[in-house]
């Protein structure tokens, strides 16, 4: 199994792949499968989600466990610092380390949408104060995210990329970025840390489209900008038509993962939704 000193070794672009706990015993038997089919593509690493407010905060530790046991693959293991102790923090680093992940991914992570949730006290309001806090609780490479568009709550992206400069010097080892449809925002965020002195490697995230709504609604949360070319689709295309539209979004993933592939992108991480067909079509596409 490769280590994590590996990984971006020779100038070569990683692959990977993020995976969702499952929240039922139907959703874990689908996970599984995909997982299966997932992994046979052989990722330079996966990664394993965490719930606001730690609500998947077990099943994420435990379905690390699993991957790292069971696959033999290299697992970061996400952490969202928002309404948590440091307390909880440190025990689900502590819990990251005994299940054998090979990194942790450090962010801030969304207030939870409970009732009646109430942050800890000490909670983190920002994520560089959690990169602190790994940096200091355990010797993991840690991993950070950037947001090419900037932050959605952030004043301007420019403001937004300084506190990412800001996370990398308290000790972020590498960086993954948001997904994006238009790379001109990624290579612009490349440009500004390489410029800056920051060589980190920087992983584009790379979200398929499964459906309008749910490309839609996601784009809305995260900020990220739909093309006219995305909107012309989805005018065109009947929202019945799930094949259609799959492999439309098959099309123009290849074609944004080639074009960041011949500009010396560092890796390409793939918000998979616990879902598998595209992906599978996307690499495919892009060996061809």
């Amino acid at each position: 199994m490769k280590q994590f000193g590996d990984l971006w070794c020779g100038g070569k672009p990683t692959i990977s792949f993020e995976f969702y706990p499952a929240r039922s015993e139907k959703g874990a038997v689908k996970l599984r499968q995909v997982i299966d089919e997932l992994m046979a593509l052989a990722p330079d690493f996966v990664s394993v989600t965490f719930g606001a407010g730690g609500s998947s905060r077990q099943g994420s530790a435990q379905l690390l466990g699993e991957l790292v046991a069971e696959k033999n693959c290299l697992v970061f293991g996400y952490l969202a610092a928002c309404g948590l102790s440091t307390a909880e923090l440190c025990a689900v680093i502590n819990d990251y380390t005994t299940a054998g992940a090979a990194s942790i991914f450090c962010v801030r992570g969304d207030k939870p949408e409970i009732e009646g949730f109430t942050p800890a006290p000490d909670s983190f309001a920002h994520a560089a104060d959690l990169v602190r806090l790994a940096r200091q609780a355990c010797s993991l490479p840690l991993g950070v995210a950037a947001y090419p568009e900037g932050h959605i709550e952030a004043i301007n992206r420019e403001t937004d990329w300084r506190y990412l400069e800001q996370k990398v010097a308290c000790g972020a080892d590498y960086i993954i970025s948001q997904y994006f449809y238009d790379n001109c925002f990624f290579y612009e965020l490349r440009d500004h840390l390489r410029k800056n002195g920051i060589n980190v490697p920087l992983i584009a995230g790379i979200m398929p489209i499964y459906s309008a709504k749910l490309t839609r609604s996601l784009a809305e949360r995260c900020g990220a900008r739909l093309s006219d070319e995305i909107e012309a689709a989805f005018t065109r295309i009947d929202p019945e038509d799930k094949a259609g539209l799959e492999a439309f979004g098959i099309d123009l993933a290849v074609r944004q993962c080639r074009d960041l592939l011949q500009n010396g992108v560092d890796g390409l991480h793939f918000y998979t939704m616990d879902r598998s067909s595209s992906v599978r079509a996307i690499l495919t596409g892009l060996e061809s």
